[in-house]
């Protein structure tokens, strides 16, 4: 039988709800792909960590490698033998997973995931058409989509957006750029 354990304290911390610019502005990096491999190793204090290395399709913001590269961050948790460590807070990661992943630069050479389970957001492929898609929190599907009918000026802004609350993953990545570039266009001209 595994042993299950919970880290307490650092990763179940109540993480403060942040709207989503503030998130965006949060993060030093957002990139999207696919995990290409993971890999359990012992940290500091018995702790597990597992090193994520993910092949990039998109970068929708920062200096991470662009696509068709490949990035290594380090999550808290992960399993070795019959030992698996749960950070209550953060995401998961398993080889063939495809994710935007938000991350933050630490020292200009590490990478680690920003935001909590925040800091994934599944892309779902569709068995039927293989179109791409991820769900999102129902005012960002909103506002994604909103974008959509106003950049195309064609159809009703709710027709974007599927019954289950996902939206085209390239739709996505387009309301995600135009805020970064919002943002940086205000702090060029601080």
């Amino acid at each position: 039988a595994a042993l299950w354990l919970l880290l307490a304290g650092i990763a179940s911390a109540q993480l403060a709800y942040q709207s989503y610019p503030d998130f965006i502005a949060g993060a030093t990096d957002i990139v999207s792909g696919k995990v290409v491999s993971t890999s359990a190793h012992w940290g500091v204090h018995g702790r597990i960590f597992t090193d994520v290395t993910v092949e990039i399709t998109s970068t929708a913001k920062g200096n991470a490698q662009k696509a068709n590269s490949t990035l290594t961050f380090t999550v808290l948790g992960g399993q070795i033998d019959k030992l698996k460590l749960l950070a209550s807070e953060l995401p998961t990661f398993k080889t063939g997973d495809e994710a935007v992943l938000y991350l933050n630069n630490h020292h200009g050479t590490k990478y680690g995931i920003y935001g909590g389970f925040r800091g994934k957001v599944s892309i779902i492929t569709s068995s039927g058409t293989g179109a791409k898609s991820v769900v999102v929190e129902p005012e960002v599907a909103k506002a994604v989509t909103e974008k959509k009918a106003k950049s195309s000026k064609a159809g009703s802004a709710s027709a974007a957006t599927s019954s289950d609350g996902s939206v085209p993953l390239d739709d996505y990545l387009d309301y995600v750029r135009g805020i970064v570039a919002q943002q940086e266009a205000e702090n060029t001209a601080k």
